[in-house]
């Protein structure tokens, strides 16, 4: 049982969609049901589009999750995108529309992730998948209609 925060001074943020979820009666809640009593009065919320810095934005990635989000971070003309769970596997960049069966919504995270794909295979941009093992920070390339993962050195 998780009696205290583990970062008492720390701002805590969650994108309201996500947080607001937990709201339903339906939502499960195992396994988190003490750490949404400490955060509801610390919690922070966010909206798309909003920067949790101004070199952090929140990009709304639903599909997954009702309110699933991911995060851009910028620096220049340069940005890496932490795309959270919408993508479970590297096999996903080539084929974005397997599911899998943690998605909420498997016909819009198929959307989401196609969509995805297509920030990710901008130049001067790297993906973080959290995911992918070994192969963690890459880029994306499209070559012949198929997107590829490629482990940035």
């Amino acid at each position: 049982m998780l009696n205290e925060l583990p970062f008492p001074n720390a701002r805590y943020f969650a994108w309201r969609v996500e947080w607001q979820r937990f709201a339903n009666p339906e939502e499960p809640k195992d396994g988190v049901e003490d750490a949404l009593r400490l955060l509801e009065p610390r919690i922070e919320l966010l909206e798309e589009g909003e920067a949790l810095v101004p070199e952090v934005t929140i990009l709304a990635t639903p599909g997954h999750t009702t309110g699933h989000t991911s995060l851009a971070v910028t620096d220049g003309d340069e940005r890496a995108i932490l795309p959270g769970d919408t993508f479970h596997s590297i096999v996903q960049i080539e084929h974005p529309d397997w599911t899998n069966i943690f998605d909420h919504d498997p016909e819009l995270a198929k959307h989401v992730r196609q969509s995805m794909l297509q920030e990710l295979a901008k130049s001067a941009t790297i993906g973080i998948g959290t995911h992918f093992a070994n192969a963690v920070i890459g880029r994306v390339t499209l070559a012949q209609g198929k997107y590829q993962w490629h482990i940035h050195q």
